[in-house]
């Protein structure tokens, strides 16, 4: 069987790779929101800088923790935002398993770098473990699509190309990359992201091979517009161990970037352990509350 030694979750947000000054010009809306209290002190240069500077503290201790644990292969969840997830067929979960895959940090509306493929690392992929993964899901109820092909120039989207630059830059750990989608309805309820979580657990267990694994979520916390309430009461129920907070959390909730809480709960769920939330920073960028909550766990 494989064994899974570990788990860690992390934030991709693209204020996490552009220096704090830059931040007020990714995605403006301040023409659609009113200003929100206490959002003048948030969005000050040194805030904006101190928050920064913890988030990539807050990296570097996600691949310290990754690099301590020196997987064979790093299974990624991560969200499809219209790259390889297209209208013309949405499965809310796809497990990637061609020989290699690419990778990019760009995302359509902001991007790190100069053109489309600059930032793509070529990664290999442990394909024998992605099809165990897929024929257990398929033995216990879970209809997964699977996929040998991306579909976009960069290969697969910025949710999988931006923690695995941070983590993986070299490409020295084989992975298995399971693309949830989480943005365009319907899409699965935080019940089912328990479900799968567990399920992806067993089939790990199942596999005959003796690959050592880490689970990797990425995405999250809050965003567009952060939310504070919500990101906290989440972050209690990782450090508590709370599935079953995770399973009753509203959809309604769980819309836009706030969805890829998704990611996190399916990644909690393979545990039977309390997560250790490492940070927690809700980096605001303009003073209608638009920003990205970020956060960092372990498993």
């Amino acid at each position: 069987m494989a064994q899974i030694i570990g788990r860690v979750a992390l934030s991709h947000g693209p204020q996490l790779y552009v220096p704090p000054e830059l931040w007020p010009n990714i995605l403006r809306r301040e023409d659609a929101e009113a200003e929100k209290p206490g959002m003048r002190e948030e969005t000050t240069p040194e805030v904006m800088e101190r928050r920064y500077a913890a988030c990539q503290e807050d990296l570097d201790a996600i691949h310290r923790k990754v690099d301590e644990l020196n997987p064979d292969v790093i299974v990624i969840i991560g969200d499809d935002q219209r790259e390889n997830i297209l209208a013309d067929n949405t499965p809310p979960f796809v497990i990637y398993v061609g020989d290699e895959v690419d990778a990019s940090t760009r995302v359509s509306h902001y991007h790190l770098g100069e053109g489309l493929t600059d930032t793509v690392t070529n990664y290999r992929v442990d394909v024998a473990l992605g099809r165990s993964i897929i024929d257990t899901l398929l033995d216990s109820g879970f209809d997964p699509a699977w996929s040998t092909e991306t579909r976009h120039e960069q290969g697969l989207g910025h949710a999988f190309g931006r923690p695995l630059h941070t983590t993986n830059a070299d490409g020295r750990y084989a992975i298995v990359p399971i693309m949830v989608n989480t943005y365009y309805p319907p899409t699965s309820s935080p019940k089912r992201c328990v479900e799968f979580g567990r399920a992806l657990a067993q089939a790990l267990n199942d596999h005959d091979g003796s690959q050592r694994v880490l689970i990797m979520a990425s995405g999250g916390l809050s965003h567009m517009v952060i939310d504070e309430g919500i990101d906290r009461e989440f972050l209690k129920a990782v450090e508590a161990h709370d599935l079953d907070y995770m399973a009753a959390m509203d959809p309604g909730v769980l819309v836009g970037g706030t969805s890829e809480i998704r990611n996190w709960i399916i990644a909690a769920a393979t545990s039977e352990t309390a997560g250790d939330v490492i940070d927690y920073q809700p980096c605001y960028r303009t003073l209608s509350g638009v920003g990205c909550a970020m956060a960092f766990a372990t498993w």
